[in-house]
């Protein structure tokens, strides 16, 4: 849970295409440059008796088609990034 956490985790997986990705959490935000199938790692500290709730915004400037980029797919979704949130004691 939130109260029990020291750090939040915020991963961030582009998709097929370079992007530029701005991940707010809480009052801290960061651009992120991604090329294609790149992971990157948002750590934050989760302060003792802070707030119950952390807001987190993922803004991806662009994405990818994956039946433009995977051979035999038929997927014609627009995709930005896959994102996990984990919590660190």
């Amino acid at each position: 849970s939130l109260a029990d956490a020291a750090t939040m985790r915020v991963r961030i997986r582009n998709g097929g295409a370079d992007n530029r990705i701005v991940v707010t959490v809480g009052e801290q935000t960061q651009t992120l440059m991604l090329a294609a199938w790149e992971t990157s790692e948002v750590v934050i500290p989760v302060v003792a008796g802070g707030p119950a709730l952390i807001p987190v915004s993922i803004a991806p400037d662009g994405g990818f088609v994956p039946a433009e980029v995977e051979s035999g797919s038929t997927d014609r979704r627009l995709l930005g990034c896959t994102v996990t949130v984990e919590l660190d004691s």
